[in-house]
């Protein structure tokens, strides 16, 4: 029995029409135009991503600050914090808003009766809001 034989293909034979998959690493077909080293989108997906977070980290700065300018001292703190600095229960309704100058009126009992407290923020640092309590009569 014979063996047949293949005939061998000239190195300067063309490749075979129709797609190839290039081999991991592959550098292409130096024989076709314009096409080069395969590029890596590392960059890109790095630039992506950290415009992302930018964005996110911007939208959590403006909501933070939203509602940094929409905050409000509870009524019952303001209370509590009035009745020690008094000595005597003072009750508030409304809340203190956060910001310099803004007022509430609070009401305050001792033994010669029921006294009306102007209360007036004075400082606000962040959520830390400072405030005076003025009895009115």
């Amino acid at each position: 029995m014979s063996v047949p034989t293949v005939p061998s293909v000239p190195t300067s034979a063309s490749a075979p029409a129709g797609p190839s998959a290039p081999s991991a690493g592959a550098q292409g077909d130096p024989r076709i135009p314009g096409q080069g080293p395969r590029r890596r989108r590392t960059g890109l997906v790095v630039a992506v991503v950290a415009s992302v977070a930018a964005l996110f980290a911007a939208i959590v700065v403006a909501v933070l600050a939203f509602l940094g300018g929409t905050t409000n001292v509870p009524a019952a703190t303001v209370g509590e914090k009035l009745s020690a600095q008094f000595g005597a229960p003072v009750t508030c309704t409304q809340d203190l808003p956060a910001t310099v100058g803004a007022t509430t009126t609070c009401t305050g009992t001792d033994d010669q009766g029921v006294h009306h407290v102007l209360v007036t923020a004075t400082s606000v640092n962040g959520t830390q809001v400072d405030f005076t309590g003025t009895v009115q009569d």
